[in-house]
């Protein structure tokens, strides 16, 4: 079978993420770089994606929303932490965390095995925007310690 359809067939991506992977030069069969969709495989060869072996597992993308007092440690055996509600949940493998947020935050945060993925999320300089809204008497203008920007202000 060619290797699209094998990469497929192993849960590796949508045929559009497969050709990506390949033109970007992460697969490999047997030691050898692939580039090609319509590369032949079969099940003796070795067939790795990023350096590991592709055996049918998807990576895995957790979502938390950390509240405040739990770390974002992910070592299973410190006491509230996002690890040991992992190793509740029986998930021993090797995650990373997309961001660690400290203990009196509350947040969303990502935890990964596809250090990919992490790397180029990371690497990325969105900007980002929190739009609040107050209600009630507030001060006519922000104090010198918060970096925000004062984008409308509308009276009652």
């Amino acid at each position: 079978m060619n290797i699209e359809r094998y990469l497929t067939e192993h849960h590796q991506g949508t045929p559009g993420q497969i050709f990506r992977l390949l033109r970007q030069g992460r697969v490999k069969v047997n030691d050898r770089l692939i580039d090609s969709p319509r590369e032949t495989v079969d099940t003796s060869d070795q067939v790795t994606v990023d350096g590991l072996a592709v055996t049918g597992r998807r990576p895995q993308y957790l979502v938390f929303n950390k509240p405040v007092g739990v770390q974002t440690d992910l070592t299973p055996v410190v006491p509230h932490s996002l690890g040991s509600m992992l190793n509740a949940l029986d998930q021993q493998q090797s995650l990373q965390i997309l961001a660690d947020l400290p203990r009196t935050i509350a947040g969303l945060t990502l935890v990964t095995d596809d250090n990919t993925f992490l790397t180029e999320v990371q690497g990325q300089t969105w900007p980002s925007t929190l739009r609040v809204q107050l209600t009630g008497t507030t001060p006519l203008t922000l104090p010198q310690n918060i970096a925000a920007e004062v984008v409308e202000q509308r009276p009652d």
